[in-house]
């Protein structure tokens, strides 16, 4: 599938075509983000299956910010229960809850290579005689490679995600060529895609700030923001344009 390259500082540029969108319709996006975030707090709040549940669902409601954008551009109506449209598409359901998998696995994966590269050292009185089990202790943070490597895996898996959910959610690919197909365009679209991720995590530490209030704005823009990315990265062929 082909792709375009576009100027990186789009990566700034798609944020404001989002908070166009944003601004066409308040009210739905507000809600939207209010019943993603609630939905998102209420499942950590279940010990072990919450968390894992709201990770494998996550790109499906994502996938919802995005056909509120696609809504927002054709100028028809913008409605908040588009959040769970995806979700309840039966040919998107399933691929979309697979991209979830993949970065739920990929989030354990970052994890535990920070957990088993963190320095130790012995508790006093371990060892396996009548001192008791040996028991490591903290002994400062991980070592700069392992930070390393958590953070590019972290970043590959946002490539891969970046253009897989709305190239599942409106071209109906599988979820393997989604992932590869994104993987490529942010390479290509490199200074783009990392200028946008940059801006995300400033604004999402600001968005923090006020009791975390802030990503009932950030959240929809945000995800306008990503539809607009996608758009001009894949735009749609002349057959499709024109229906």
């Amino acid at each position: 599938m082909a792709n375009h390259r576009v100027a990186g500082a789009r990566g700034a540029g798609w944020y404001a075509d989002g908070w166009s969108a944003f601004r066409s319709a308040p009210g739905p996006w507000v809600l939207a983000a209010a019943g993603y975030l609630l939905i998102t707090l209420l499942l950590n709040f279940i010990p072990l299956i919450g968390p894992i549940a709201g990770a494998v669902i996550g790109p499906g409601l994502l996938a919802g910010f995005l056909l509120m954008a696609r809504a927002a551009e054709d100028g028809t109506d913008v409605r908040a229960g588009m959040l769970f449209q995806a979700l309840g598409d039966a040919q998107s359901r399933g691929p979309l809850l697979v991209l979830g998998a993949v970065a739920l696995a990929a989030t354990l994966l970052a994890g535990l290579i920070l957990v088993y590269t963190a320095p130790g050292e012995v508790a006093p009185g371990g060892g396996m005689g009548p001192g008791g089990p040996t028991e490591p202790m903290p002994g400062g943070p991980p070592p700069m490679g392992a930070l390393i490597a958590t953070l590019l895996v972290m970043l590959a898996v946002s490539f891969a995600l970046f253009f897989a959910i709305p190239l599942v959610t409106f071209r109906d690919l599988d979820p393997v060529a989604a992932m590869r197909e994104s993987f490529g365009a942010c390479l290509r679209n490199l200074g783009a895609v990392l200028l946008f991720l940059v801006l995300y995590l400033i604004l999402g530490f600001v968005a923090v700030l006020p009791m975390g209030l802030g990503f009932l704005l950030l959240l929809p823009v945000g995800m306008a923001a990503a539809y607009r990315a996608y758009r001009e990265v894949f735009p749609e062929p002349p057959e499709e344009s024109a229906e």
